[in-house]
């Protein structure tokens, strides 16, 4: 997939304002008076000052200086107009929230509105129940911490078409923009950062329950609380579908960049496409988090992860046990569509690794890639496959010094894997087996397809193998090349039921392969080509 093939089109479309926005220069410098409106006269609104148009919130009272509480004029123009807009820029006091309905405008002035919100605990902007609402031009602060979740200067709920584009946020505690069980809403253009307070699962912008179609475009999300952009289902059997996360650049969050956590079982087809996302900390949820995008749960089936920028992730991680990476994937179910990881950029990750797949049975694809790995991260993997059945490795490029480590680790981790396919990859680099398949106690491997992939520039040290495969039954290796320095190419221990053909495999030490422990019907077939000796030390290898 390539960055012009995202349907711009569709994107487009879904960002025009629903209905008509602003008001001409001329009309907001006249000084006529403007009589009562019908909605005025049915409301009981007296305007304060009648010489602005209906709908500007100083026609209702609202102090641009800042010294007076402006929620209740706000309230009032958005109550009694189809667009409440601020004429002259200014600084305005809120301290509740202002109830918004449908087909209404709340327009600022772009970098002249400014609302400073006194409240700690309160959302401001509320569309519930609505639909064809727009927000935008306006500058929200939020002046105290808050220890609630659930709260947000502006909010989408149960609400449709409805659109917040060209805001800034900072201060928040727990989201900028909130879209619970909202449909075919919109947040775009707009600026998160520096957020306070603590609250859990605190993000930028937060879909959430039912909401669905969705789009999340063109955002600037440095907010640094937990997740930039989190698509959630709380275990309350909902499934946030469809929803779309493109083009925004997310940075400094404390524990994920984007997060999609569907722990029900279901197909939700969410797509994470072209963001830019770099300096994911990790030290969220006491140290288990960290990766640049996360999904997680048997109800992330159909899930699309394209063409993203992902840089520094998992800077401050402590252990491994939820999937630490550029990209990490866990606990897919047998029962979902298939989910494809395609044509990202993974780099500088100083530890942990590229793309990982932990404990999942899903049909994954991974393929075209780029892993770019520094020195110094030792214990990651470019791409980590553990547990794990149905996940295809294809075509991705993955690069590390050549003193360190693996390049593609399949391990089976007190789990079966099975019916996996690492093909056409290329490895530069690494200080172990570059393409390595192992078990460990209680896990096992079978099922296994090797083919058509390059293997070179390994360590000097006597482990930098190219290709291993370690308690394995039933492998097909093919078409395979590995250039190794000191090692062997190839190292076979315990296999079984293996096809080996058309592979080169090339040493600059004494032995291109070798082979031991039991390995009962496997078959070196006379196809592949080696420059040095074929050590058999295995029990029941056939080597033709």
């Amino acid at each position: 997939m390539r960055r012009r093939d995202i349907p711009m089109a569709i994107l487009a479309a879904a960002i025009v304002s629903p209905i008509l926005t602003g008001c001409s220069e001329s009309r907001r410098g006249e000084t006529a008076n403007y009589p009562r409106t019908p909605e005025e006269i049915a409301a009981g609104v007296v305007p304060v000052d009648d010489r602005l148009p209906p709908g500007a919130w100083r026609r209702y009272g609202a102090d641009p200086t800042g010294r007076a509480d402006s929620t209740g004029a706000i309230q009032v123009a958005c109550s009694v107009s189809t667009f409440a807009f601020d004429d002259a820029g200014g600084t305005y006091r809120v301290a509740g929230v202002i109830d918004v309905g449908s087909n209404l405008t709340v327009a600022g002035i772009a970098n002249r509105t400014e609302l400073i919100v006194t409240a700690a605990d309160s959302s401001v902007f509320v569309a519930q129940n609505a639909n064809r609402v727009l927000i935008e031009g306006i500058r929200f602060r939020v002046l105290m911490p808050s220890a609630l979740a659930y709260t947000a200067p502006v909010v989408f709920a149960d609400s449709s078409e409805c659109v917040c584009r060209d805001c800034e946020f900072s201060g928040c505690s727990w989201a900028g923009v909130w879209l619970p069980n909202a449909l075919n809403c919109t947040v775009t253009g707009c600026y998160f950062h520096d957020f306070l307070g603590s609250v859990q699962d605190s993000a930028d912008i937060c879909v959430y329950n039912n909401a669905s179609n969705n789009i999340i475009t063109d955002n600037r999300c440095f907010g640094g609380n937990d997740h930039g952009i989190l698509i959630e289902n709380p275990y309350n059997n909902a499934f946030p579908s469809n929803n779309l996360v493109a083009r925004n650049h997310i940075a400094g969050q404390k524990a994920y960049g984007v997060c999609l956590y569907v722990p029900d079982e279901g197909n939700t087809y969410n797509q994470i496409l072209d963001n830019n996302i770099e300096n994911i900390s990790g030290i969220g949820f006491k140290g288990v988090s960290g990766p640049g995008i996360y999904v997680a749960g048997t109800g992330a089936g159909g899930t699309l992860i394209a063409e993203n920028t992902i840089t520094h992730c998992c800077i401050e991680t402590r252990v491994r046990t939820e999937s630490p990476g550029g990209i990490g994937l866990h606990g897919m179910s047998a029962t979902n569509a298939p989910l494809t990881i395609a044509n990202n950029v993974i780099n500088a990750m100083a530890s942990y690794d590229g793309i990982v797949v932990i404990r999942s049975a899903a049909k994954i694809s991974i393929t075209g890639n780029t892993v770019q790995f520094p020195a110094g991260n030792i214990e990651g993997t470019p791409i980590r496959v553990e547990s794990s059945s149905y996940v295809s490795v294809t075509a991705n490029t993955l690069n590390r010094p050549p003193s360190e480590g693996r390049c593609i680790f399949v391990f089976a981790n007190g789990f079966p894997s099975t019916d996996l396919t690492v093909s056409s990859n290329i490895c530069s680099g690494g200080n172990y087996n570059q393409i390595d398949f192992t078990s460990g106690a209680g896990g096992y491997l079978e099922r296994i397809v090797c083919s058509n992939n390059s293997c070179s520039d390994g360590g000097a040290a006597e482990s930098a193998v190219c290709l291993g495969f370690a308690a394995t039954t039933g492998a097909i290796v093919s078409g395979n090349y590995g250039s190794s320095t000191d090692a062997v190419a190839f190292y076979l221990d315990d296999a079984k039921d293996f096809q080996i053909r058309e592979n080169t495999f090339n040493s600059e030490g004494s032995t291109s392969v070798i082979a031991k422990g039991s390995c009962d019907g496997s078959v070196y077939a006379s196809s592949n080509l080696q420059n040095r000796a074929i050590v058999n030390l295995a029990v029941g290898l056939l080597v033709e």
